[in-house]
């Protein structure tokens, strides 16, 4: 299976995350690793450009600096973890609206890089975001523990 996930994933990785949102990350991307399932990034999207920022705000903070280097080789660089998507495909003109709607315009590389794949997941904290698009546009949202223990069989808490 395919996902996109948002920012959460590199937040989660700062020295100021909460003890909670650190561990959740390293859970989640440890199982991440060991299952069959891809991430799909779209090139120069706000995901990435937000990953090499904190590569070099946050190398001083050992956690952040090994975690966002082993991300960057163990799933960016690899195929068969990662499918990155050189140029974003335009969004239904309905979605499209609904994303300029409000301040939503930075999270269209989630619906350009989901609707490339047959389930449409987006893994994401942002509620208000999930909210606003709702259930009408074909994509599946998920937060973060809900996907971890429907797709990585994870153990509930």
């Amino acid at each position: 299976m395919h996902f996109v996930i948002n920012e959460w994933f590199l937040d989660w990785h700062r020295p100021d995350a909460t003890a909670a949102e650190q561990k959740s990350v390293r859970v989640f991307f440890h199982h991440f690793l060991h299952s069959d399932h891809k991430i799909v990034v779209l090139q120069n999207s706000p995901f990435l450009q937000k990953l090499h920022r904190y590569r070099s705000t946050f190398d001083y903070y050992i956690p952040c600096r090994l975690a966002l280097k082993n991300f960057f080789s163990a799933v960016l660089q690899n195929p068969e973890k990662c499918v990155v998507l050189q140029v974003a495909t335009a969004l239904p003109s309905v979605l499209e609206s609904k994303l300029l709607t409000g301040n939503y315009a930075s999270d269209q590389y989630l619906f350009q890089a989901a609707q490339t794949t047959d389930d449409k997941i987006i893994v994401t904290t942002d509620r208000k975001l999930v909210e606003h698009i709702g259930p009408n546009e074909g994509f599946n949202f998920y937060d973060v523990e809900t996907f971890q223990q429907a797709f990585l069989l994870l153990p509930p808490n």
